[in-house]
């Protein structure tokens, strides 16, 4: 298949995939005598691989990490694990920090709130980020 039809079974752009080859993240393709890229099966897997690793959150970097581990290693299964961990407590830190954010919005909108019903009238959630 040609660069465009992997792009859209993919649903990613044409610049995408040349972005991931670049990166090392996706083999270069075969090329036709005209010079299009052609593109298999083994492909569409990898830029599946890919988009569901950002997906959940590793970054590209990580993402080559976890392509280049050979699956009948002994190791690999180890490795990943302490991939795996290290995103999961990365998570649980960002999950916090967000719980923080939303209860300082939820203190702000309440500020907000009773301003509005009252005479006052100046916004405490603008006046917050002055």
């Amino acid at each position: 298949m040609k660069i465009g039809d992997l792009a859209k079974a993919a649903g990613v752009s044409t610049q995408t995939i040349r972005y991931y080859e670049r990166e090392g993240l996706l083999s270069e393709p075969v090329r036709a005598a005209n010079g299009y890229r052609l593109y298999g099966q083994r492909a569409l897997e990898a830029l599946n691989f890919i988009i569901e690793a950002k997906a959940v959150g590793f970054t590209l970097r990580e993402i080559k990490q976890l392509a280049g581990i050979d699956p009948d290693s002994s190791q690999s299964c180890e490795f990943l694990q302490q991939v795996v961990q290290r995103k999961m407590l990365d998570l649980d830190k960002k999950l916090s920090s967000m719980k923080r954010m939303r209860k300082k919005m939820e203190g702000l909108m309440k500020e907000c709130k009773q301003s509005a019903a009252s005479a006052n009238g100046s916004c405490p959630v603008l006046l917050e980020f002055r």
